[in-house]
């Protein structure tokens, strides 16, 4: 008898996953075959530069961070001290669990959950789906939270597209409604307890208390220990999520880690900013140029994002 395999929708919806996320080492083996030459902008100096911004592929731009590892990696094998030890300990931690979510994934992931949103209508007539998120793109911390749900609503079928709600005074209470907040990813449990919280504010503040019971959190990838409602907050203890969090892709767990207290190792090139990353990579190499053993910055390290 053949194994019954779940769609992404019904992981999704029954296990708050749809799909495992690839390693950066897989993501960067099949470049041959899908060569991302969607065009970036990176600096290889640092965020602060103010010059030699280049342009490269999204492709060109992953294999340099996949160098820039293998050679830091093997140029720290004989260095002593506490700080090359953490710089090792965070580069192992990235060959092992780093993902990087690209424009295919990124492209995949919204679409998929879109049709995660699709089918809960499709199966519950009167719900809708009301979501979450800053109303203009107009500061750092804006930018990215806003352009995710918008992108994930855009690829909702048009005959569906009127009950997923984006204006918080149209949100609509019925038995089967959602309130969903959407993120990429989030890097601890007072992270998502934060987006609860406003969230909730919206809907208490347009008269709509009832939804505060129906709120779940979607993102495009997460660790497996911050999907349902326990949330790792690496810092202290877990945080209770007061509803259910979701993810399209699941990576690695998040566990502590030198230069990273948070443990989330994931980066993108649409998000407004990623200093997750930025920071201990930089850190890795100021180590190596002060051993006088410089490499250039990986050029997925330093992006040239929307409000820089």
């Amino acid at each position: 008898m053949s194994e019954h395999i779940l769609s992404d929708e019904q992981t999704f919806w029954t296990h708050n996953y749809a799909q495992q996320a690839p390693r950066f080492d897989e993501q960067v083996a099949s470049l041959a075959e899908q060569p991302r030459d969607n065009l970036l902008i990176s600096s290889p100096l640092d965020i602060n530069s103010e010059h030699d911004w280049i342009t490269c592929t999204e492709g060109d731009a992953m294999r340099s961070l996949a160098t820039f590892i293998s050679e830091a990696s093997a140029l720290l094998k004989s260095a002593g001290g506490r700080r090359a030890q953490d710089a090792q300990e965070f580069l192992r931690a990235m060959q092992k669990r780093f993902f990087f979510l690209g424009t295919p994934e990124y492209k995949q992931s919204c679409q998929g959950i879109a049709s995660n949103w699709e089918q809960h209508l499709e199966t519950c007539p009167d719900s809708v789906i009301n979501v979450y998120g800053p109303s203009e793109p107009t500061t750092q911390r804006a930018h990215s939270y806003n352009k995710v749900p918008l992108d994930i609503v855009e690829c909702v079928s048009p005959a569906l597209r009127e009950r997923v709600i984006t204006n918080p005074a149209d949100w609509q209470t019925t038995e089967h409604a959602k309130l969903v907040a959407v993120d990429d990813w989030v890097i601890s449990g007072a992270t998502a307890s934060r987006i609860a919280s406003n969230a909730i504010f919206n809907a208490l503040g347009h008269g709509k208390a009832a939804l505060t019971k129906q709120l779940e959190l979607h993102l495009l990838a997460a660790a497996p220990n911050q999907l349902g409602t326990q949330l790792v907050h690496l810092h202290s203890r877990e945080q209770v999520f007061p509803g259910t969090v979701r993810s399209y892709f699941v990576t690695a767990p998040a566990e502590r880690i030198a230069m990273n207290h948070w443990g989330m190792l994931v980066s993108g090139a649409h998000s407004s900013t990623d200093y997750a990353l930025e920071m201990p990579i930089g850190h890795v190499r100021t180590l190596l140029k002060d051993q006088g053993q410089p490499l250039e910055l990986p050029r997925l390290t330093y992006l040239q994002r929307s409000y820089r």
